[in-house]
């Protein structure tokens, strides 16, 4: 019995975007599934900034600026500081401007430090 490599070791960027039935379709049987889809996405979004992860800004920006979730804006805040460039930056001068939910923009602010 061998681990599907595509559900042990998913791609990242792909699960930032990925709706409930997606989710629950490919990874419902996974024993950690029960959990739901945010630590994936969660996870996804600390990795990408560990791995400053270039190719990922623009998915990063789009998660910061339109997810509901204030945890998931704030991870995507952290890990654009943490990749590091100047639309990362922009993106998150914008969002201190615009974020009205304090953990986020606590995230923001560490994100701009990292910058630094």
């Amino acid at each position: 019995m061998e681990a599907n490599p595509e559900i042990a070791k998913p791609l990242l960027q792909p699960l930032l975007d990925i709706s409930n039935r997606e989710f629950k379709e490919k990874y419902g049987k996974v024993s950690g599934s029960w959990r739901g889809k945010k630590p994936i996405q969660r996870n996804a979004i600390l990795a990408l900034g560990h791995f400053k992860e270039q190719s990922a800004v623009g998915d990063l920006i789009k998660v910061l600026n339109e997810d509901v979730r204030p945890e998931i804006r704030g991870t995507a805040a952290w890990s654009l500081g943490k990749i590091g460039g100047e639309q990362a930056k922009e993106a998150l001068i914008r969002a201190q401007a615009e974020e009205n939910d304090s953990l986020v923009l606590k995230e923001i602010n560490k994100g701009l430090q990292l910058l630094e």
